[in-house]
């Protein structure tokens, strides 16, 4: 199996990254505080610990309008179905 392209939401510097992998060698290369240790953070995280657990921390800073909307709704009385639904979650997608 060769993974091709990851794509990463909400987790730190990682808002919205798509990535393509090639076939032999990828480097991953850019300055500081860019998002390098946040890509394999992640890939580590969601591939090798059998019960990957998650703080505010680790959520992308453009996703805490979700966290506000979700309480907000909490606070209004929605269900619980729809203060999940508003809540953002952090998304690896690998091909």
């Amino acid at each position: 199996m060769r993974i091709v392209s990851a794509e990463i939401r909400n987790f730190r510097l990682l808002a919205d990254a798509a990535l393509a992998l090639e076939a032999q060698t990828t480097v991953v290369v850019g300055r500081n505080n860019s998002g390098k240790t946040s890509l394999s953070e992640i890939i580590r995280r969601l591939l090798t610990d059998s019960n990957a657990s998650f703080k505010l921390e680790d959520f992308s800073s453009a996703c805490y309008a979700g966290f506000c909307e979700a309480l907000d709704a909490r606070n209004a009385g929605a269900g619980d179905e729809a203060v999940r639904a508003a809540l953002p979650a952090i998304e690896l997608r690998l091909r």
